[in-house]
């Protein structure tokens, strides 16, 4: 409508647009339809779709009311945002209805003659906010006193919305402190507190419309706000969340040496409710009661929390494992195995080996991540838990930018797994029948600018535990290495690599952490190398194969992860530097 001039709008005066709104509200109400502003706006237009007039109070009625003045929707569009929005074919973004600044003049004057006349006050609220915000007339605050008015009036009318007629009021307390409107304010205030009655006195499941209310009272120390926290309580204290809602209004009122013992009552809400669930209810009641103590500071409450959330059994969880499968090219590996192996010597066949990662190109990688987001939408809906041992949670994925990340380690680590399963391993055990190898050999290839010799030689070392059956031992012995390795790389590359003690804080020096040394290396070694060597090493979303071997985290480390481990030393043995950047290694292939 916003975009077209009505035809016949000059016939209809605001009398008979009012007449005909109300009679649809009746209509609706007679049907036992649903009251709201969308249902009525349907209804106008389906009976009266020949009005251009009324057509321009469907536009009115279709804009949504964005109460929160904080939200994102609400700095994007106003206080009146789009019914929906979308994309054209041609790519251009599209919404309805339009933006208000778009809003033809004629379709504005429909509004100003339906707002004048007696129509229901929930639309006389909606219309002559909307003349506010375009700054109708010349004297445009006389709408903005109109909408309050008309807000406060329509809370305790017959309207199913509750929510619709609650915002109403937040947004007339809005408008009152924008025009500087004391006296309008306790007549809204007033209408806030005898919808929180009427709902708490029919005990309405309405937790929702009501705890807003109290919220907003709270804020403004009414008396009455007390006295309905205590039925509120009544009414919904069988819901943890909103037991804490509540407790939460009651804490502002209460002295600052008094809101612990509140808070305590919060936590013990959700730990009563853990006591009768079982499985992930259990332990997402539990982690919510632990989180909650924590922010409050409740530090005694939040160990013992943690501890009991540690002792739940891992098969209560109902944890499940996801099997695929997919077709690998056989005669595509056997020839990649064959090239790297070669039939020449033992250098540089872990030249070979070395000189190239497997996790591949981190541009190509955010490509593929992406499309596949795009193919499959609601695998970013939701938030994800990284579990860890003991039911710890070591990772939260929920926004845009976290999944991104946590979708591009996941790809980049099940690269790491092809490749150790299918490839690596396969080359590993023909070198060792293909070429002969010494420990003290081997130790001498593996000793370069960055691997000192005492390195090399536990290198050599690893690899004769890996030929005689035992890669747990392997990789106890290679893992700690590969951080020295690097340690020393850093140092050498002008890198610090040690913290000072603090002694006034207790806290001692020593060397900095493996995952600190990785992050300082970006900008001097490639992004793509970096992400390999921090997803295999200590990436918690990832491999993290330095963290679990040194925290005891791994039952018994398997030959994949032996291979993932050696071929970062390989790596680690070609690569050089120059004056202010790494250079990663100089033999490049064909990638995985």
């Amino acid at each position: 409508m916003t975009g077209d001039d009505p035809t016949d709008h000059e016939s209809d005066d605001g009398l008979a647009m009012a007449a005909t709104v109300n009679a649809s509200i009746s209509n609706i109400a007679d049907r036992d339809g649903r009251l709201d502003l969308s249902s009525v706006a349907e209804h106008l237009r389906d009976e009266q779709s020949d009005s251009g007039s009324l057509q321009g109070l469907v536009v009115a009625l279709q804009y949504m009311l964005i109460a929160d003045s904080e939200s994102e929707d609400r700095q994007l569009h106003g206080p009146f945002g789009p019914f929906f929005e979308g994309v054209l074919e041609s790519g251009e973004p599209f919404q309805h209805p339009q933006g208000l600044g778009e809003v033809s003049s004629e379709v504005l004057e429909v509004w100003r003659l339906c707002a004048l006349e007696e129509v229901h006050p929930v639309v006389r609220a909606r219309l002559a906010d909307l003349l506010w915000e375009v700054r109708n007339g010349t004297d445009p605050h006389e709408w903005a006193f109109l909408a309050i008015d008309s807000y406060v009036s329509a809370a305790d009318v017959d309207w199913d919305d509750k929510v619709e007629l609650r915002d109403g009021v937040f947004r007339a307390l809005e408008l009152c402190r924008l025009l500087n409107q004391p006296e309008r304010e306790n007549p809204a205030v007033e209408a806030l507190a005898d919808m929180a009655e009427r709902s708490l006195g029919s005990r309405s499941q309405e937790p929702g419309l009501v705890v807003p209310i109290l919220e907003e009272l709270a804020r403004r120390v009414e008396p009455a706000v007390e006295q309905f926290v205590v039925e509120a309580l009544d009414v919904y204290g069988g819901d943890p969340w909103v037991m804490e809602s509540l407790l939460e209004v009651h804490a502002q009122l209460q002295p600052p040496d008094e809101r612990d013992a509140i808070w305590e009552q919060q936590v013990a809400g959700y730990l009563a409710h853990a006591e009768l669930a079982a499985g992930m209810r259990k332990y997402s009641l539990l982690q919510k009661a632990a989180e909650l103590a924590s922010s409050k500071g409740l530090t005694d409450t939040h160990h013992q929390i943690a501890t009991r959330i540690e002792a739940i059994d891992w098969d209560e969880m109902g944890y499940g494992t996801a099997q695929a499968e997919t077709e690998i090219d056989g005669e595509a590996i056997e020839e990649w195995v064959s090239f790297i192996v070669g039939d020449d010597d033992l250098e540089s066949a872990l030249g070979r080996f070395g000189s190239d990662i497997p996790t591949g190109d981190i541009d190509e990688n955010r490509a593929i991540v992406e499309r596949l987001a795009h193919e499959n939408p609601l695998q970013r809906l939701m938030p994800w838990r990284i579990m860890g041992d003991y039911n710890s949670v070591v990772w939260e994925v929920s926004d845009a930018e976290s999944h991104q990340e946590f979708d591009l380690y996941r790809h980049e680590q099940q690269r790491v797994a092809f490749f150790a399963h299918l490839f690596g391993l396969q080359v590993l055990q023909r070198v060792v029948s293909r070429y002969s190898i010494s420990a003290d050999d081997l130790a001498g290839l593996f000793v370069t600018q960055f691997i000192e010799a005492p390195v090399a030689e536990r290198i050599a070392r690893s690899f004769e535990l890996w030929q005689q059956g035992d890669p747990d031992s392997a990789v106890s012995v290679l893992a700690p290495r590969l951080e020295r390795a690097i340690r020393h790389a850093c140092h050498l590359g002008g890198l610090r690599v040690t913290k000072q003690a603090d002694m006034k804080r207790g806290l001692p020096g020593g060397v900095l952490g493996l995952g600190v040394l990785l992050s300082s290396l970006e900008g001097r070694l490639g992004e793509s190398e970096r992400r390999y060597l921090r997803g295999a090493l200590v990436e918690v979303t990832s491999l993290n194969l330095r963290n679990r071997v040194a925290h005891g985290q791994i039952d018994r480390a398997t030959d994949a992860d032996y291979v993932v481990l050696f071929h970062i030393a390989c790596w680690l043995r070609l690569l050089r530097a120059r004056a202010d950047r790494w250079r990663p290694p100089v033999v490049v292939l064909d990638r995985l």
